[in-house]
């Protein structure tokens, strides 16, 4: 199945790079999350055009070879101005590894991202993810709730972020942010965060868009 998604997925692309009018532009995420090792590995790859979202390709693990992710999807912002915006996607989830029993899913995705003035101004982001078969289970996420100061050349932030899996206690994950503007390079943001358990786990965020 995942050989046949990638398969799907380079047909796609092909196509629409082929296609692409000018104003595309091609987003690149990587991120790390690190406790003692690398306790998981996010890539995305996402194609805007106009407002717009497709295709948008996401692979994440999380530090171990026995569960995996890969998803497949596009959406459209469906609103934007000066202090507020809300887009919203959909994937196909594909699991893999030993502990994944093949569960699939459908994953609504939603950001909202807001401005007040021009230092303060944050996002949030919730997603849940809906079995497609037996094998999955049901789980919704706040990956982030996020409100940032602008201090020219960095960002400072703070905020929520919690999980919880169908019929087990919400799980709290609060965060400490720093974001800096590295030019050509992209974003660079840095994540300090508190996990259940009283354990803290750094990421490292990289975001670059190209025109």
């Amino acid at each position: 199945m995942i050989r046949i998604i990638a398969i799907i997925y380079l047909v796609i692309c092909t196509a629409s790079l082929a296609n692409a009018e000018d104003g595309t532009e091609t987003t690149v995420i990587s991120r790390l999350m690190m406790r003692n090792a690398a306790t998981g590995h996010y890539g995305q790859v996402a194609q805007n055009r106009g407002s717009w979202i497709f295709p948008d390709v996401l692979y994440v693990d999380f530090g171990k070879n026995n569960y995996r992710e890969l998803m497949v999807g596009g959406g459209r912002v469906l609103y934007h101005n000066q202090h507020f915006g809300i887009t919203h996607e959909g994937y196909f989830v594909q699991t893999s590894g030993s502990a994944s029993k093949d569960a699939r899913y459908f994953l609504p995705w939603t950001k909202a991202h807001y401005k007040l003035n021009s230092k303060i101004g944050g996002d949030v982001v919730y997603f849940f993810y809906a079995p497609l078969n037996q094998a999955g289970k049901f789980h919704q996420v706040i990956e982030r709730a996020k409100l940032e100061y602008d201090f020219g050349r960095f960002k400072l932030g703070g905020g929520y972020a919690g999980s919880g899996p169908n019929g087990k206690p919400w799980q709290h994950k609060p965060l400490a942010t720093l974001t800096l503007k590295c030019g050509a390079l992209g974003n660079l943001e840095f994540w300090l965060q508190r996990l259940p358990g009283n354990h803290a786990q750094g990421q490292m965020r990289l975001t670059k868009v190209f025109k």
